[in-house]
């Protein structure tokens, strides 16, 4: 349980797999560009140095397999479908 004394920086991570910067042959559904990354240790250090406790929040999609041409899942190969 985080102390009443200590304050809380909660870090929102964008860590969205953009087909520009992502390896091409990555199979990840997340990924942090050099951008990001470099944004994300200047957080850190910036919350360590203060004394704040440090609470993460990203999401990582989960990968999806289309198992049939209709499947709700189209999206991910289709993008254009709404």
């Amino acid at each position: 349980m985080p102390k009443s004394t200590v304050p809380i920086k909660v870090i929102v991570l964008d860590d969205t797999k953009r087909k520009t910067t992502a390896p091409p042959t990555s199979t990840v559904m997340a990924f942090l560009d050099h951008a990001r990354w470099t944004w994300l240790k200047k957080e850190l250090a910036d919350g360590d140095a203060a004394g704040q406790l440090m609470i993460i929040a990203a999401h990582v999609p989960i990968n999806v397999e289309v198992t049939a041409p209709n499947s709700e899942m189209c999206w991910w190969l289709n993008p254009e479908m709404p």
